[in-house]
């Protein structure tokens, strides 16, 4: 995975859920440089922690304003979340089980969390949120 940039792509134009959304290219970008000096075994169980307090965080916040202002589509949105929570903490027991988890998996669960949740996921929320004036 290459080193990666914010950029308006990422943007819901909401604030405080953009300001977490940057934390999570911060550590695709963490787990990118320790690959490439050959140090992800190293820092490994610190990423997963790291990805496992995100997701809860993230999702808890995302989730609470969609029960506030009662988003239409909170029910799937929070069950993708939990997909994600749980393929999250798997990796994470895995690694403490085993020692180790491939780099691999770690970097799919990054980019699943990126490109098939923030990019399209995330997105359907975006109008209705400006609509209720969030930004």
């Amino acid at each position: 995975m290459q080193h990666m940039e914010w950029s308006q792509k990422f943007s819901v134009g909401v604030k405080e859920f953009d300001d977490q959304h940057k934390q999570l290219i911060a550590m695709i970008n963490k787990l990118n440089h320790a690959a490439r000096e050959r140090r992800a075994l190293e820092i490994q169980k610190n990423i997963l922690n790291e990805i496992v307090n995100y997701v809860k965080t993230h999702f808890e916040t995302e989730e609470k304003y969609m029960r506030m202002f009662s988003f239409p589509g909170y029910d799937d949105h929070r069950a993708e979340h939990e997909k994600f929570i749980q393929k999250a903490v798997s990796l994470q027991m895995n690694s403490v089980a085993f020692g180790f988890v491939p780099t691999l998996e770690i970097v799919k669960l990054l980019r699943q969390l990126l490109e098939d949740h923030l990019l399209k996921v995330d997105m359907n929320y975006v109008d209705f949120f400006h609509e209720k004036g969030m930004k």
